[in-house]
């Protein structure tokens, strides 16, 4: 009996990303010649969405107004510095909004005008601060409980009994 033999399967090409860009491969050159279109271009070859290219433009425009209408190629690292701490101190925007203006930041200069600039991932993306819930102590609603009268009262400590599964009896006893 003879073998049975297989012919050899052929390769697959590697699958597409969704930004197509590999790390060291050139971008091609940029047709618009107005600073905002060829971040719209940029954004669009590179296949980021509609909304993205629009916050990203807006952000753009708020830093080049925030230094009087200067181009962006002659800011460097502490015009970026200074828009940024604008946003967190004098804003006082959420730490996404703030990543969200740093990430546009980011994408215009390395990706638009071509400045790889070090001290721009440098900057520190501003935390969440955890938030710890409000718990009131047994006392307090007791005494939230005692405040209360009539209709609102007996909705409340069924509201309460039925959360912590507890019998009617103790409860009503106490907040009388």
């Amino acid at each position: 009996m003879m073998p049975v033999t297989f012919p050899a399967v052929p390769a697959l090409p590697p699958r597409k990303t969704l930004r197509p860009e590999p790390p060291g491969q050139d971008l091609p050159p940029l047709k618009s010649p107005r600073l905002l279109a060829q971040l719209r271009e940029r954004l669009r070859f590179m296949h980021y969405s509609l909304r993205t290219e629009e916050a990203y433009v807006y952000w753009v425009k708020a830093f080049i107004r925030f230094h009087g209408l200067r181009h962006p190629a002659e800011m460097g690292g502490s015009e970026v510095e200074a828009f940024l701490t604008h946003l967190a101190n004098d804003r006082s925007v959420a730490p996404s909004t703030h990543s969200q203006a740093l990430s546009a930041l980011l994408f215009f200069y390395g990706k638009v005008l071509g400045h790889q600039l070090p001290w721009l991932k440098e900057i520190g993306h501003p935390r969440r601060q955890r938030r710890l819930p409000v718990v009131l102590t047994v006392e307090e609603v007791r005494q939230v409980l005692r405040a209360m009268v009539g209709e609102h009262q007996l909705l409340a400590q069924l509201g309460l009994l039925k959360k912590a599964e507890l019998p009617l009896g103790p409860m009503a006893a106490n907040c009388s």
